[in-house]
């Protein structure tokens, strides 16, 4: 059950107190639900509440209809826990953390965690209003690269994950640390793979839009010549840094 959701969930134990005890003194088990109204061989007598109990069970009673009835339990809370409601997020006051939530993106580009529903965007959707105009202009044209070498024969699945690093490296700069909704414990954003990897890795969807051309969308501040310059410029000094060569694609 772990593997299968994240290692979120922590082991408990409900039983009597000595039971409790044994099981979490021998195994991983964090806390414990006390069975804690009968006595003798349930192994409550003589014994003390285990340190680490966090309900316990002291009273049944029954609830009693014309025609119905059924069983009450009463138990006390140490308060070690806070409840859990519908409205409660995984990681509680630190569901802003992401990785605490079992993400998955979605097709309106909202990553949302399939347990509590917390709903962000992902970043390719708040790039516009985070990044620089300088900094924006370079991951869109990273993104038309990608576009451009996923449809270049020769380049196919080489440079893939050289693009998205790039595109991390620029949204983890300490001007836009905790502006991301899709962020860790560090208030940096999370790092998105590519949504088509050819090369085999298998990494996890991303929430990559359909390519534009560049030169079609200008950032308002930036007049449509510099724009396609500094595209240029960013895209030869990036080939040039990653060793990238010519094989007749696109630069």
């Amino acid at each position: 059950m772990a593997e299968s959701y994240d290692n979120k969930y922590g082991i408990g134990v409900q039983g009597s107190r000595n039971i409790c005890q044994k099981v979490c003194s021998l195994t991983k088990a964090e806390s414990s639900f006390v069975a804690d109204m009968s006595t003798g061989y349930s192994g409550n007598l003589g014994y003390s509440m285990p340190n680490n109990w966090a309900f316990e069970q002291f009273h049944e009673y029954s609830i009693l209809g014309s025609g119905f009835s059924f069983a009450v339990d009463k138990d006390m809370a140490s308060g070690r826990y806070k409840g859990i409601s519908a409205d409660s997020k995984c990681g509680q006051d630190k569901f802003e953390d992401c990785t605490l939530h079992k993400m998955e993106l979605k097709a309106d580009g909202y990553y949302q965690c399939d347990f509590c529903n917390y709903k962000v965007p992902s970043p390719f959707l708040q790039d516009k209003e985070i990044l620089s105009p300088e900094d924006y202009l370079t991951v869109t044209g990273l993104m038309y690269a990608y576009s451009v070498f996923l449809a270049d024969v020769d380049t196919y699945g080489i440079y893939f994950h050289d693009l998205w690093e790039k595109m991390h490296d620029i949204r983890s700069k300490a001007e836009y640390k905790r502006k991301y909704a899709y962020r860790g414990a560090d208030q940096n954003c999370l790092f998105v793979p590519p949504e088509v990897d050819p090369t085999g890795v298998g990494m996890t969807m991303s929430a990559l839009r359909e390519p534009e051309l560049v030169a079609s969308f200008p950032h308002p501040s930036v007049s449509s010549q510099w724009h396609c310059s500094l595209l240029c410029n960013n895209l030869t000094v990036l080939v040039n840094n990653l060793g990238w060569q010519d094989r007749g694609g696109m630069v």
